[in-house]
């Protein structure tokens, strides 16, 4: 199965990928904007940053070899580490091709998944591993899970980054109601989201909406935060 960007353009699927630096407009919604607060002193969040700082300056697959190694082994010396296992699945989920966004093999994919998913069942409250599920299923164009994913991952914390990537989703079934609302949601929480407007406006006009006011208004206040199309 194809991943959701291998059906878009080129163009819309580098918009997307805006988020690592993490966002759709543009297919890889800011995945690190989730953890860049230096006030956070939460210490699983401060965990989760300084694994993502390596996973993001691994330059080569090898780079991210070594990372499994790493996190692997923290595992095999504690086997409830939720966190580990989350850190170790997000290495699994960088191998994903940056350009086409989508997995170079089910393999990496299927791994991914299934760390995520054991970080849940070690702790049911993780809203990051939720999040990055979603991500995994939405990158492999698995649309309805990944939503189911995103929802939980908003009702135990509600952050604009689960919000934007759950608006891709709809998109991808065609709701784009449902995507305008989520991206309206995401902007509430942080009104710097480029993306968000980008997305908003994108949907808003894939649903028919009259107000060119509205859409342009958008489109500029992204482009003003830095988002350019």
């Amino acid at each position: 199965m194809s991943g959701n960007c291998g059906v878009l353009t080129m163009k819309y699927c580098l918009l997307i990928l805006w988020l690592p630096v993490l966002g759709m407009a543009g297919c890889g919604a800011d995945e690190s904007a989730e953890t860049t607060n230096a006030q956070n002193t939460d210490p699983q969040d401060n965990e989760i940053r300084s694994a993502q700082n390596k996973i993001y300056a691994a330059q080569t697959e090898a780079d991210l070899d070594k990372l499994i190694e790493e996190f692997s082994e923290v595992i095999r010396l504690n086997p409830t580490d939720a966190v580990a296992t989350f850190n170790r699945g997000r290495v699994y989920h960088q191998y994903r091709s940056n350009l086409a966004s989508t997995y170079r093999s089910r393999d990496k994919y299927d791994k991914a998944v299934e760390d995520f998913t054991q970080a849940i069942r070690l702790d049911p409250n993780f809203a990051k591993a939720y999040q990055f599920r979603g991500m995994a299923h939405w990158y492999h164009g698995e649309n309805d899970k990944a939503i189911a994913d995103y929802t939980v991952a908003i009702r135990i914390k509600p952050d604009p980054v689960s919000y934007v990537y759950r608006g891709f989703a709809y998109v991808y079934k065609r709701q784009y109601d449902k995507a305008v609302a989520d991206y309206t949601e995401a902007i509430r929480l942080d009104p710097t989201d480029g993306v968000a407007y980008y997305n908003r406006a994108t949907a808003n006009r894939a649903l028919g909406n009259q107000d060119k006011a509205q859409i342009e208004a958008d489109f500029s206040k992204a482009r003003e935060l830095g988002f350019q199309d």
